[in-house]
């Protein structure tokens, strides 16, 4: 490769190496199709869907997009939830943390972030890693579309809501292996347990923003 005077290959990755991850990532998965995939189920609307062979990398775009899930999965928390989370905790300290009011109230954002990282599932999380790893048959397979992801994860849901998980056991989520050995009745009490961490988290925000939202209104707020 000829290279410019004064320019070294370093330099040449570091000024264009987005250009290079782009056109790196069209070469590598252009070819993909359909066919090189692996049947893995047929919803209750009876669209079928299907997921990579062991042997196959993931699209550069749905590895990375996994990961993200992963990690906000090992937090318990959605990056939408966590950042109600964080402008709560923004507000209280705007208001000032000398009363204990204020305080105990910042005290209880930081137990409820705790205990979300020991959340055993997150249903939202899970219905969009699986909605990444699964191709739907009129999906592109290299790429997310976020129309396709977001009918996907409503898909899965109503899946669920009929008391159905036989999704949960395609190899995608193997390496999830708490969740692969779960029995069908464990499966009914993990999403109770999330149903109940939601419907908790929603209360420790009502009331950290109690008194803000008070004064804004000129209310005065309801004992709790």
């Amino acid at each position: 490769m000829k290279l410019l005077h004064g320019s070294s290959l370093k330099d040449i990755w570091a000024k264009n190496r987005s250009e290079f991850l782009k056109l790196y990532a069209e070469e590598q998965y252009k070819f993909i199709n359909k066919k090189e995939l692996e049947k893995r189920f047929v919803d209750s609307n009876g669209v079928q869907y299907y997921g990579f062979p062991g042997d196959m990398q993931l699209p550069i775009e749905r590895h990375g997009r996994a990961k993200d899930y992963l990690t906000f999965m090992a937090a318990g928390l959605t990056d939408k939830e966590s950042g109600k989370i964080a402008d709560a905790m923004d507000s209280l300290l705007m208001n000032g943390l000398k009363t204990g009011k204020n305080a105990a109230k910042f005290g209880l954002l930081i137990e409820e972030l705790r205990n979300r990282s020991t959340l055993c599932l997150h249903q939202e999380l899970l219905y969009n890693y699986l909605a990444v790893l699964t191709v739907r048959e009129d999906e592109e397979p290299t790429a997310v579309n976020e129309d396709i992801h977001k009918e996907k994860v409503i898909q899965f849901k109503k899946e669920t809501e009929g008391g159905s998980y036989f999704f949960f056991r395609v190899p995608e989520l193997k390496n999830l292996t708490w969740l692969w050995n779960l029995s069908e009745d464990e499966w009914t009490q993990q999403w109770q347990n999330f149903q109940n961490q939601t419907q908790k988290l929603e209360a420790v925000l009502k009331i950290s923003l109690s008194d803000i939202e008070s004064k804004k209104t000129g209310k005065t707020p309801k004992k709790e």
